[in-house]
């Protein structure tokens, strides 16, 4: 099996956050390196060996990574793009709160490998979840009666529809979407959700995404699809610290369906913008909650009014529904 590295740089003080965020993402496997704790520990520990390098003391940055492993195929790529996407939002959150966590930069072996970036799409089959087809670009499928089709290139943006968060939100969408009603895609990824809920009968979507170039891809997505651009609008920004964005989304008309498929942290801090989007009796769906903090993200969703209507999970992974009252 292929294997790509990848490792985010932080500062020492980044090392736990940034090891919280990649659990919630899914990813357990993690490597720390720490320059100054290897430093201090030389210093600290001089009889466990004869000789240091001063050039080996010197060395050190102050910096700290963390390494993680993931699998060189379509789900370790799925996880890949769910990690950038988080990390974005990691670096909106630091920088409103002015705390220093380095660089948080992701560098990943093997992803710019253009051997490796088509080698993957091989084993990116169609398949079905919640109901729908979902079907690469580049493979031919025959359509059988009665049958949704949705046609996604994904690029480098999150939502293949293999990750189980992804899988989630698609059979919930398909429970609640009903013939002309309005979603509001919060962290839109590759589109794959918006498209969804259009296909199930909406008949308009507001999405958004954080990274710019994968709202682009949610559009060519949308066009794949012969979406109209009527019924699709896609913004960049982030809807929990952008004013700007929040106003634009808040003066749009009121939603009859949310959907985020993000972490526990954003959703927390979505509950009240889901709450003010949605019509009366309206429903917020939101997964990429591991677990732990199903109870943490449940106790926001009820402080902010709304009342618990499905909770489902997939291996570790939690999503839920819930109505404004």
């Amino acid at each position: 099996m292929e294997w790509l590295e990848a490792e985010i740089t932080t500062a020492p003080e980044g090392i736990e956050p940034l090891s919280g965020l990649l659990l919630e993402c899914g990813v357990s496997n993690l490597q720390i390196k720490d320059d100054a704790e290897f430093k201090k520990f030389l210093i600290e520990n001089p009889l466990s060996w004869d000789y240091v390098d001063d050039e080996l003391l010197e060395k050190s940055s102050g910096e700290a990574s963390v390494v993680f492993y993931l699998t060189a195929d379509p789900a370790g790529f799925d996880s890949l793009a769910l990690v950038e996407e988080r990390l974005a939002w990691l670096k909106g959150e630091v920088a409103k709160s002015g705390e220093d966590y380095g660089a948080l930069s992701l560098n990943v072996l093997k992803k710019d490998d253009i051997l490796w970036v088509n080698e993957w799409k091989k084993y990116y089959k169609p398949f079905k979840a919640g109901g729908i087809v979902i079907r690469p670009e580049w493979e031919p499928y025959e359509k059988e009666p009665g049958e949704l089709v949705l046609t996604l290139n994904p690029g480098h943006a999150f939502g293949t529809g293999l990750h189980q968060t992804t899988q989630l939100c698609l059979e919930q969408l398909k429970k609640n979407v009903f013939k002309d009603c309005r979603v509001l895609d919060i962290g839109c990824g590759s589109g794959i959700l918006s498209i969804a809920a259009l296909l199930l009968g909406a008949s308009e979507v507001l999405a958004c995404e954080l990274d710019p170039a994968a709202a682009f891809i949610a559009l060519d997505n949308a066009s794949l699809n012969n979406i109209p651009a009527r019924q699709m609008t896609v913004l960049s920004g982030n809807a929990i610290t952008d004013q700007n964005l929040r106003q634009r989304i808040l003066d749009s008309p009121k939603a009859d369906i949310v959907v985020s498929n993000i972490v526990a942290d954003a959703i927390i801090g979505l509950a009240d913008l889901a709450w003010l989007c949605l019509k009366p009796g309206g429903i917020f769906i939101s997964s990429g909650i591991i677990s732990q903090r199903l109870d943490d993200v449940l106790e926001a969703l009820n402080s902010a009014g709304f009342e618990l209507v499905e909770s489902c999970e997939k291996d570790d992974w939690r999503a839920l529904a819930v109505r404004h009252a």
